[in-house]
């Protein structure tokens, strides 16, 4: 027994899936003929099939690009990303003179954007946004100046 397999280019295979689709000869036949194992000549008989098929198809009415309007869709994608980026990165570098609450006035939670990135796009913290001081009641204003009275007096 041979340790290396036998390869068979695209031509060979080609010429053995016909015959098994013409049905001259059957499986067992072809088999003995090109040495090759049954269970493969089938396989290739089917995707030889399945390639005639999808060569029957038409391209439009299956959506399939040719190579060029690919490549044309490509470049005009890429066209785009690049405006998007340069758009984004002169917003950002623009949008730093304002204060961070006059930043925070511009999110708004209804747009189509996240909270998350329209706080990003501002170069905000989402933290502070979110954040709401709690007011300090008497008595705790009270005890804090004792505290600060006493400190000052004992450093």
């Amino acid at each position: 027994m041979s340790g290396t397999k036998k390869q068979y280019n695209a031509a060979e295979k080609t010429k053995i899936a016909l015959e098994a689709i013409k049905g001259e000869l059957i499986i067992a036949q072809i088999s003995s003929k090109y040495g090759v194992h049954a269970t493969q000549i089938s396989k290739w008989k089917q995707q030889a099939i399945e390639s005639m098929q999808a060569g029957f198809t038409s391209k439009r009415s299956s959506g399939i690009n040719t190579d060029d309007e690919q490549s044309q869709l490509v470049d005009k994608l890429y066209r785009q990303i690049g405006k998007l980026s340069t758009e984004c990165e002169w917003l950002k570098k623009n949008l730093k003179c304002l204060s961070s609450e006059q930043r925070e006035s511009l999110i708004d939670e209804n747009c189509s954007l996240s909270i998350r990135r329209q706080c990003q796009l501002l170069t905000l913290s989402r933290s502070n946004l979110y954040y709401k001081p709690t007011q300090i009641n008497e008595t705790e204003l009270a005890v804090v100046n004792q505290v600060d009275e006493i400190y000052t007096e004992h450093p």
